[in-house]
């Protein structure tokens, strides 16, 4: 209520409505006598951050206080188990999932896809994007006008180029209007979409067009001196097509996409036929070791991931429609942002571009204001980061009612389907924290790696909407499993989509067994979203399956709800010399939370028992923190030994909010501040220390700092 202007009545009114619903009355003491009657239960006085019971205050919160309940999910209703001998898999409980994925398979292809939904939403809006970074409006083209450019490309393709079907096509640049374009014409001439991630050196660009034999290559204005640069060792490229990263013909003259889409014309009888069983991408995973793999993925395989998505979240009330919207700004050449994109088009939503610079991220969301919205934890944990600087900048008052609301909120979360939430604390204060974030959102999805908990549940309670755990690889279209609204745990991946099968594959050396309590091992899958093999490497392909089954590499442990939990991660445990097996990247997560720390990289070895870190500090906070002390330089600061005090200290405060064991300890950090990247990041890659999605490339981080960690470890013996 505002604190002003209420008449007596009025006054009375609404607080006799509120004690009806048995919510709380909040009042500041000055508005007290405003109250003629007994000061009604469940009201609280606040002033200066403190409160007191007004009279005839029973407790607070008064029992089941709002609560709605609800039937708790069944472990059934999550997975299907398929047999009852140990390690046996488990599916998707529903009956009909296998149709649902059907549904959209029957589109044959992307373009069909693409297609389908023109025919039957033309006038709607599909690709925007803003005329300039960071400002004004999303400026849209529709299906029909999406459609009909998708052609032009794809016969001048056809025509001027000579592509024919199975040919591969690179595509080199950030997200954009373009970008889609030309990747459903790729697929309607029938040939093979290879992305190259616009942030890659000409060493990885060269490596990628040579190895799927590239004859023509899509390159974005901004990425010509690197392509310059790699274009020599590139013998089968023939055709290069500029384009540009605002509206799809944006780019014109000599060997542009403008020029290329005059030569070409909406006439789709000459199209070659391709269906569900033929390549539409090769897609080159981002190894933290080694040459890139390429991942060959069919219209089938995305399509039945398109298809299962869809019917899973129909059947637990969240169904996509025409309206959507999405922002796109993770990597297209990332299977995740591919998955979302096609969820959005086989819907007849829409998908706004962002401007091309993560810093304005905020800015794009705030215009676009999407419906859906996919992200990785890394951009999860600063919405939290910003959240929670946002409540401890505020009033006394304001922190104490954040507490209060998150405290009750949260209770819901943790009890998912047993507690509904409070809708008074959602209207005082949790709807006020979304509409500055996203006000709209009536999905949010995180993948690439593991959320964690709590930071899941934050986002539960202060975004008011589902925020789903999902899981998969490049090699299963990103989506192989996915923790269901309102009901799943957080830090679990929920049960399998349709149409996939998962089990369990014992690891005796590590102990993660199948009879183990909870049943433990290595994930395997199995289903139509599973990849056909690495293109042009049989030996991976061989190594990545084992009676039919794709073994992902990860460890898993099914819950006793049906879900299924990433624990570990069978490449890059490490052993500590008491014999402790140590998983680096959970650790990481946890850490990479403290304040002053931008990024960290955590290293151990068989031969010491304690761990060390490499930590780049957060500039937004550490800069702040040298000047109170004189340093004006992110070089000054990470050079102090006061300031590796503080960041140590931070971490050991992480390590207790984790409830980490002992030995997970961070003893002592070497502290980066060269080489950093426009974002700040030290381990980047510009210098090969981490891949376009974020993942450390371990071996080149423990080569580079080994002098380093070797003299911290020979410091702590001393």
């Amino acid at each position: 209520m505002e604190d002003e202007g209420l008449s007596p009545d009025t006054f009375r009114e609404h607080v006799n409505t509120v004690k009806s619903q048995r919510h709380i009355v909040i009042f500041a003491p000055k508005h007290q006598h405003r109250c003629t009657e007994s000061p009604p239960r469940n009201s609280y006085s606040v002033e200066l951050g403190r409160t007191r019971p007004l009279p005839y205050i029973a407790r607070f919160p008064p029992r089941r206080m709002g609560f709605s309940h609800s039937k708790m999910a069944k472990p059934e209703q999550i997975s299907k188990l398929i047999g009852d001998a140990p390690g046996a898999p488990r599916t998707y409980p529903g009956a009909d999932g296998d149709e649902g994925v059907r549904g959209a398979t029957s589109a044959g292809s992307m373009y069909g896809l693409l297609s389908r939904t023109a025919d039957k939403h033309g006038e709607h809006e599909l690709l925007g994007h803003r005329l300039a970074p960071g400002e004004g409006e999303f400026q849209f083209i529709s299906y029909t006008e999406t459609r009909a450019k998708v052609l032009r490309i794809a016969t001048a393709l056809m025509k001027e180029h000579g592509v024919q079907k199975g040919d591969r096509i690179g595509v080199y640049g950030k997200n954009c209007p373009a970008w889609a374009a030309i990747q459903y014409a790729i697929n309607a001439a029938g040939a093979i979409l290879v992305p190259i991630y616009d942030t890659l050196g000409a060493e990885i660009v060269e490596y990628v067009c040579n190895h799927a034999e590239c004859g023509v290559v899509f390159v974005a204005e901004e990425n010509f001196a690197k392509w310059d640069a790699a274009k020599e060792k590139c013998p089968t490229v023939k055709s290069v097509i500029r384009f540009d990263i605002g509206a799809v013909d944006s780019k014109k003259g000599e060997g542009s996409i403008t020029e290329l889409m005059e030569k070409g014309t909406e006439d789709a009888s000459g199209l070659p036929e391709v269906g569900n069983d033929d390549l539409t991408v090769i897609m080159y995973t981002s190894g933290t070791t080694g040459n890139p793999k390429g991942v060959m993925l069919t219209n089938g395989n995305i399509l039945a991931s398109v298809g299962a998505a869809y019917h899973f979240f129909d059947r637990w009330g969240i169904k996509l429609t025409d309206t959507e919207s999405l922002l796109s700004y993770l990597p297209l050449s990332h299977i995740f942002e591919q998955q979302a994109e096609a969820l959005m088009v086989g819907r007849g939503g829409k998908i706004g571009y962002y401007s091309g610079n993560i810093k304005l991220l905020v800015a794009d969301l705030d215009a676009l204001k999407p419906t859906l919205f996919a992200g990785v934890p890394r951009v999860f944990a600063r919405f939290q980061q910003k959240i929670e600087e946002t409540v401890a900048a505020g009033s006394a008052i304001k922190k104490m009612l954040f507490n209060w609301a998150y405290q009750r909120q949260l209770q819901s979360v943790k009890n998912p389907g047993g507690i509904g939430r409070n809708a008074l604390w959602d209207a005082l204060i949790m709807n006020k924290v979304k509409a500055k974030i996203l006000p709209r959102a009536k999905l949010i999805i995180t993948g690439s790696a593991p959320m964690s908990a709590q930071t899941n549940d934050f986002l539960k309670v202060c975004l008011n909407a589902p925020v789903l755990q999902g899981y998969g690889l490049t090699e299963t279209v990103g989506g192989m499993n996915c923790s269901a609204p309102f009901v799943s745990v957080s830090g679990t991946c929920g049960g399998p989509l349709p149409g996939t099968e998962v089990k369990l594959l014992d690891l005796p050396e590590m102990n993660y067994l199948s009879t183990n309590k909870p049943p433990q091992g290595e994930v395997c899958v199995r289903g139509p979203v599973v990849f056909k093999g690495y293109y042009k490497n049989e030996e991976a392909t061989k190594g990545a399956f084992i009676d039919g089954w794709f073994r992902t590499g990860d460890v898993g442990q099914w819950n006793p709800d049906g879900s299924l939990q990433i624990i570990d991660r069978a490449k890059n445990l490490f052993k500590l010399s008491q014999g402790e097996y140590v998983s680096p990247e959970a650790l990481e997560q946890e850490y990479a939370k403290a304040k002053l720390v931008l990024q960290i990289y955590v290293h151990g070895n068989s031969v010491e028992s304690t761990l060390m870190a490499v930590v780049v500090p957060d500039a937004e906070h550490a800069l702040p923190w040298g000047k109170k002390r004189g340093l004006d330089t992110l070089q000054a600061i990470g050079a102090s030994e006061e300031f590796k005090k503080e960041v140590l200290a931070q971490l050991l405060e992480m390590h207790k909010i984790a409830k980490f064991k002992s030995y997970e300890k961070i003893r002592d950090i070497i502290i980066e501040t060269g080489d950093l990247n426009e974002l700040g990041q030290g381990f980047h890659v510009d210098n090969n220390l981490a891949t376009p999605t974020f993942k450390l490339k371990r071996p080149q981080l423990r080569k580079k700092y080994k002098d380093g960690l070797d003299a911290l470890y020979e410091k702590m013996k001393q």
